[in-house]
């Protein structure tokens, strides 16, 4: 059986892709493509170390690695890390995709992230007593 590997952070978001739940997206992606996903998850503090190491030597071959929010994105582009993907996205429909969150998957105008998830928080205005900005 093919397999895939893939480096994430230690974030609780990841933990609903991890094989051992009984729930798994993993679980059930496997079945479906009969590829092995295997999953390694690093303790933040630990975590940008690992995906330099991972990048610069090819340490630990993985597949896929987690950029999470996007804090290194500039760093892994302008150390040439990762390149982009506009030319294996003609299949990929960012149609579904708000306009703000495609935004985060680019640099300098190219994609150079496929969105894994995406969190927002939203509010209740009425609940909430926010000023406007420029608005006293």
């Amino acid at each position: 059986m093919k397999q895939i590997k893939i480096l994430a952070v230690n974030d609780p978001a990841v933990y609903a892709y991890v094989r051992e739940t009984e729930n798994a997206i993993t679980k059930t992606w496997e079945e479906a493509n009969q590829v092995k996903v295997i999953i390694d998850i690093i303790d933040w503090d630990q975590y940008k170390n690992t995906l330099d190491v991972a990048l610069k030597n090819r340490e630990g071959n993985y597949d896929i690695m987690m950029n999470p929010g996007n804090f290194w994105l500039p760093e892994l582009v302008e150390k040439q890390l990762i390149i982009p993907l506009d030319e294996y996205l003609d299949d990929y429909d960012l149609n579904g995709i708000i306009e703000s969150v495609q935004d985060e998957m680019k640099y300098n105008d190219h994609i150079y992230i496929s969105l894994l998830f995406q969190m927002d928080t939203y509010y209740s205005i009425e609940k909430i007593d926010l000023k406007r900005k420029g608005s006293r």
